[in-house]
């Protein structure tokens, strides 16, 4: 028997492969829930990995398949009825009608998706069983929905404020990225930064975690794939089958986002007669009626038509009065559908052969942070960026939709990336910010570079990440996974001197106690930490958001940052009696509010994943300048929980055979009764790493069970 095989890339893209012969695979489950599936063929490779997932999260991924067909109130009610709106008013359905006969006949994922389902019918919600049987296209467009829909690129939300400003005529986009709840950290250091002389490479994505309900499709799935030419360990999305990042016997690569990078653009229409102007010219729009199905409370059903319109940019989103805004970002074309880039990288063996599959450019952005057992570490950017035409245009605000002229013009070329390969700095880092500071303080990517792309920046988890990079001059494993649970507060390094001299000089008898416990405060946000919340109280006397994710604003400093001293600015404060206003503010809010100035952190701020709550370490990075992130929200007991922040974080040394460590805080799996639904939350608790078995008979000595497929 044979079959066109595909497998699916991470965020939206499918891989082609020709044909091959059905043989037999099994699932070693070691005693965390991680599955090792050994295939002699590629083809049930994906069979045991679709079972395998569905194993560990088939409630999660029968709902997000749901959703990402645009039927979910259909199914489940007016509740998903806005979302509905959402998927077919952007177009999601459209385009993966229009892609899927790229993807081929073979459906080896989803067999083994629904073979799972119908050998374990008991173990599903039956609320959720009639989106069975799951299809390719299915997990298309969850691919398409994680990224270019409703993850990095665009998001729910992002439209919303886009229309809701139109309409208000205060269109006014901000063009200052933040790293909101999606970001990452990760670095490569070279063997001249190395005790061992052996490549590290540090893996730190951070996402939503699972109690963040509206974000729970980029939850991430640990897994270890093993057939012939392929032995990678990482992690990917759950539903789709390839790993984002991680590593193989010779290389391995961490991956941050790249909010940095504009990829949204709003264009102002025209209407005339049945259409719009463009190029002098009455276009016609394209236009859909849509009949969304409404399951009602009784048992019902109602019916809604919604009537979707597509101008040239992309879909119509709002119209007043002769006017209406339309929305352009990146989508993938059958290229990317049929493109083998990302699992070209997982069999790469060499540098050389995990730099060719780069040019192909068919990923969402990324800073891409390689490392070798040859000693080699390598910085990227790379992904779909789109090709801005020249003009004295604001690309962040409304563009004119009458011309072509400020229409794309296509997908920016891989030459125009920036690269760098061992740098003398001997490591490469990413923080989310632009790609200027990746070998600091060796420069990058200061010429020749697109229009549209951002200035050189940094943010307060950059400079963190800098200044521990920077903190001695070796690193070893242990190092590393010590120095990624640090919890310091670069803010804190920058202004705390100042509080304390001037709280003690100038402040009320409560001041000058509370800056006393400033003044003994280790500076750091751990869960023992006692001051880090007297802390955040004077913050946010000048931001009142800090703890949900705002910045503490750059005019507060007595010293600008200055990109020439990265590591010495910003400092001070401009403002000392704002300054002992917010500690007398501080100083009262705090008792009041927890009975003492005495709170640890961990009391505030914990760590919750199905009824585990523990006390937590962390806090929003770029408020504080925290290298470790946790972002949290309040909860009906009163602390707040974390609800993103770190995912998966690992650590390998690339020796003759690589060692590994790693924690995924919510665990495995989260799939209601499996035993590893946050089985790992203490561990990350503690700041502690777990081996990461790679070889088969350290898995062998950690099995959990096995599951044999012929």
């Amino acid at each position: 028997m044979s079959r066109r095989l595909h497998g699916h890339l991470i965020g939206f893209i499918l891989v082609l492969f020709g044909s091959v012969s059905l043989g037999s695979s099994e699932i070693l489950w070691d005693s965390w829930g991680i599955p090792h599936i050994y295939a002699d063929t590629e083809e049930e490779l994906l069979y045991a990995w679709g079972w395998a997932q569905m194993h560990s999260h088939g409630n999660l991924l029968l709902e997000q398949f749901g959703i990402v067909r645009g039927k979910a109130s259909e199914y489940w009610g007016e509740a998903y009825l806005e979302s509905d709106r959402y998927i077919w008013t952007m177009g999601l359905p459209q385009l993966v009608e229009d892609l899927s006969p790229a993807l081929g006949e073979d459906s080896s994922f989803v067999d083994g998706m629904n073979a799972y389902a119908e050998a374990y019918p008991g173990e599903f919600d039956p609320r959720l069983g009639q989106v069975l049987p799951i299809r390719n296209e299915d997990t298309l467009a969850l691919a398409f929905y994680d990224e270019f829909y409703n993850g990095i690129v665009v998001t729910p939300g992002t439209i919303d404020g886009i229309r809701e400003g139109f309409l208000s005529s205060q269109l006014v986009r901000d063009s200052t990225p933040t790293s909101g709840e999606v970001g990452s950290n990760g670095w490569a250091i070279g063997p001249s930064k190395s005790t061992t002389g052996n490549a590290l490479l540090l893996i730190n994505p951070h996402a939503p975690w699972p109690s963040l309900a509206e974000a729970r499709h980029l939850l991430f799935f640990e897994s270890h794939l093993i057939s012939p030419g392929l032995d990678f360990y990482g992690v990917g999305l759950i539903g789709l089958p390839a790993l984002t990042f991680g590593f193989n016997g010779d290389l391995g690569w961490a991956g941050t986002a790249a909010p940095t990078f504009d990829f949204v653009d709003v264009y102002e229409l025209t209407l005339q007669a049945d259409g719009y102007l463009f190029d002098g010219e009455v276009r016609a729009f394209e236009t859909d009626q849509i009949m969304l199905k409404v399951l009602l409370k009784d048992g019902s059903y109602s019916e809604e038509e919604l009537i979707v319109r597509r101008s040239i940019h992309g879909p119509v989103l709002a119209e007043t009065e002769g006017r209406a805004i339309a929305v352009t970002f990146p989508l993938p074309g059958e290229d990317e559908v049929t493109s083998p880039q990302l699992w070209d990288m997982m069999r790469a063996d060499s540098l050389e052969a995990f730099q060719a599959p780069l040019g192909a450019q068919n990923l969402f952005a990324l800073n891409f942070l390689y490392a070798d057992r040859q000693g080699n570490i390598l910085y990227v950017l790379n992904g779909i960026f789109p090709d801005r035409p020249d003009g004295d245009y604001d690309w962040s605000g409304l563009l004119p939709g009458d011309t072509s002229a400020t229409l794309w013009r296509g997908k920016l070329p891989f030459e125009q990336m920036p690269i760098i390969v061992n740098p003398d700095s001997g490591y490469v880092q990413s923080a989310n910010e632009p790609p200027h500071y990746a070998a600091w303080p060796e420069p990058l990517f200061l010429d020749d570079v697109p229009h549209d792309w951002p200035e050189a920046a940094v943010w307060p988890r950059t400079l963190r990440s800098l200044a521990l990079l920077s903190s001695q001059e070796t690193f070893s494993v242990e190092d590393v996974m010590r120095l990624k649970f640090d919890t310091r507060s670069g803010l804190a390094d920058q202004v705390l001197d100042t509080v304390v001299a001037l709280g003690r000089q100038y402040g009320r008898p409560e001041a000058q106690e509370a800056a006393e416990l400033l003044a003994a405060w280790d500076r750091r946000f751990d869960a023992d930490s006692v001051g880090a919340l007297l802390f955040a109280f004077w913050a946010m006397h000048y931001e009142a958001d800090i703890l949900g994710g705002a910045r503490f604003p750059a005019e507060a400093f007595a010293v600008p940052f200055d990109p020439d001293r990265p590591l010495e600015t910003p400092v001070g404060l401009a403002d000392p009696a704002r300054a002992v206003e917010a500690l007398e503010f501080a100083a009262r809010a705090v008792p009041q509010t927890f009975g003492s100035l005495q709170v640890p952190w961990g009391a505030f701020y914990t760590f919750s994943v199905s009824d585990v709550v523990l006390p937590g370490f962390g806090a929003p990075p770029e408020s504080f300048g925290l290298f470790s992130p946790n972002f949290a929200a309040p909860t009906a007991a009163g602390p707040l929980a974390t609800v993103a922040g770190d995912t998966w974080v690992a650590v390998v040394e690339f020796g003759d055979t690589p060692s590994a460590w790693a924690v995924l805080p919510y665990g495995n799996a989260s799939q209601p009764g499996n035993p590893h639904v946050g089985d790992q939350l203490a561990l990350y608790a503690n700041k502690q790493f777990r081996p990461v078995w790679y070889e088969r008979s350290e898995i062998i000595a950690n099995l959990e069970r096995v599951e044999t497929f012929e």
